[in-house]
């Protein structure tokens, strides 16, 4: 396990927080049997509601944005090609 702690820009917190927006019109996800991948979760909870987005090894859209800019933000090296 690799543990970083970074402090965001304010630039970089609007980047992240626009990137997270989706989170905020969840919708229940599709029920899915995975046997292979990698499982990106990500949570939102506000003092209202709840959101979970969870799906088996993105490849594109706004989940895997999200992911790849809060990978970038971490400042932990990982080659594109390692992202599944």
């Amino acid at each position: 396990m690799i543990e970083t702690k970074q402090t965001l820009r304010s630039d970089q917190l609007s980047g992240l927080k626009a990137k997270l927006a989706f989170l905020k019109s969840c919708e229940d996800p599709p029920e899915v049997v995975m046997f292979d991948g990698a499982q990106w979760v990500f949570e939102h909870k506000s003092n209202s509601f709840y959101c979970v987005v969870d799906e088996n090894s993105p490849e594109a859209g706004e989940l895997y944005d999200a992911g790849v800019l809060l990978i970038e933000l971490s400042g932990v090296a990982v080659e594109e090609d390692a992202l599944y």
